[in-house]
């Protein structure tokens, strides 16, 4: 489910021009240090042409702070003073969906979280339009999808904006993200300026998260003048680990590589007139070998059950059953 990792050759070039033995043992000791520091990040490490930017983790009090902070045009909202509604119309798909799903609270809800991936940035991305034409949205994304789509059915649906508290298991299924390193999660959580209020590990440090209590966003829905709580966002995963490729298809390096290099030109610096002809003969008998394989073993299968992956574990519940919504502060 992860690419492989790159190997990334250092060469380091001491001075021609030290001027004692001393100062070229201070400067190896220098590297040295330089040396291990770059390895104990190296799995964190920038590829070439990326710059990686590791950014702070943002506090609630931090991220309320800046929100107060922005400055808006003073003519951002008018008020009207004619006799045509100011106020912004759903899109025709929106009104289309919200028809398909029978105007119906539950059916929305379901609709949101069970095709729609989260991806953990804190704001507005794309806007409940954009949240349909992609698949994907934010906390506030979908939020905004499931309020537009209430709206338009003739709710009165709202936004909620909280806390919420999530055991390290939680978490994982719903990021679908490994949490056996609370750094790195704190790390994942900063990049998306998500506010942490608490992150605890199981053994202090760097260890597997055990509970973390973040900010959030979710919905109210009026129904018969009580108000139920929805979170479309939260959606825990099911996960595939995918084929073995390199078996399934009969792919083995060393004999494929030998056999493109049948009457080559090889250097340490380049190689030269590969057998094309080995090279697109062996592509071809791994590509047979390979839909040989799905048709036998994976006839209804899907990507994610070749390479790996993940996907919404869908919720069921009755429609006209328990409301459907976490326990949220």
């Amino acid at each position: 489910m992860r690419p492989s990792p790159f190997c990334i050759l250092l060469i380091f070039l001491l001075g021609a021009n030290a001027a004692t033995a001393s100062d070229l043992m201070q400067d190896r000791a220098a590297t040295q240090r330089w040396l291990s520091q770059r390895a104990a990040a190296s799995s964190m490490a920038p590829k070439p042409g990326l710059t990686r930017v590791v950014l702070p983790p943002v506090t609630p009090a931090e991220s309320e702070q800046f929100i107060q902070s922005r400055v808006l045009p003073p003519n951002l909202n008018p008020r009207g003073t004619g006799t045509k509604s100011l106020v912004p119309s759903a899109p025709p798909s929106i009104a289309e969906l919200a028809r398909a799903l029978r105007n119906d609270v539950d059916l929305v809800y379901e609709y949101v979280r069970n095709n729609i991936e989260y991806y953990p940035v804190w704001g507005v991305q794309k806007g409940a339009l954009g949240t349909i034409l992609d698949n994907q949205g934010t906390a506030f994304d979908q939020a905004a999808l499931m309020v537009a789509l209430l709206r338009q059915a003739g709710h009165t649906a709202n936004f909620v904006k909280g806390r919420i508290a999530l055991t390290g298991a939680e978490l994982g299924a719903w990021y679908g993200v490994s949490t056996a390193n609370a750094c790195s999660v704190q790390q994942l959580l900063a990049a998306g300026r998500i506010p942490v209020a608490e992150l605890f590990s199981v053994m202090g440090g760097c260890t597997a998260v055990s509970s973390l209590q973040i900010d959030h966003v979710w919905v109210k829905v009026d129904i018969g003048g009580t108000d139920f709580h929805f979170d479309p966002s939260f959606k825990p995963h099911t996960f595939k680990t995918g084929i073995d490729l390199a078996a399934a298809s009969g792919y083995d390096a060393t004999s494929y590589l030998n056999a493109a290099k049948v009457g080559a030109t090889v250097t340490p610096d380049y190689i030269q007139n590969l057998h094309r002809a080995n090279v697109r003969a062996n592509l071809a008998s791994y590509a047979g070998n390979l839909a040989t394989h799905v048709r036998t073993n994976l006839p209804a299968g899907e990507l994610a059950d070749l390479v790996g992956g993940m996907k919404i574990a869908p919720h069921a519940g009755a429609i006209s059953g328990k409301r459907h919504c976490r326990t949220r502060t």
